[in-house]
């Protein structure tokens, strides 16, 4: 519904948990649980578009507080999943001479699965 092709890695995620169903835990948006909240979400935001400053990004999960957890749509072999702090990345990450971020210095996980584990550490 958002006219996305998702990335290979993230296909393999999703299928290795039925879909979006995550029945492990409750990890409320953090990695959304359900199709209908991410293509909410990126809606809403956009990141997904070509037309805006953050682009060709697909919103994995949110904290409820303004961050965001991002894959690449461009580069589809990019496994890393970014995390936009609403508070620290435009600060730490926006590279304004070029009027674009700059990917290599956001806080990241290495794959979706890694974000998950991570997640998964918190609540225990």
């Amino acid at each position: 519904e958002l006219g996305v092709d998702l990335p290979s890695h993230y296909s393999q995620f999703l299928s290795k948990f039925d879909g979006l169903n995550i029945l492990e835990m409750d990890i409320g948006h953090l990695l959304y649980s359900s199709a209908d909240d991410l293509i909410e979400m990126n809606r809403m935001i956009g990141f997904h578009l070509t037309g805006r400053i953050i682009k060709n990004k697909l919103i994995i999960g949110d904290n409820g507080g303004g961050d965001f957890y991002l894959i690449d749509l461009a580069d589809k072999s990019n496994e890393t999943v970014y995390v936009f702090d609403h508070e620290e990345t435009v600060e730490n990450c926006f590279d304004e001479t070029k009027g674009t971020f700059d990917w290599e210095r956001f806080d990241k996980f290495e794959t979706v699965d890694n974000y998950r584990v991570r997640i998964r550490e918190m609540f225990e």
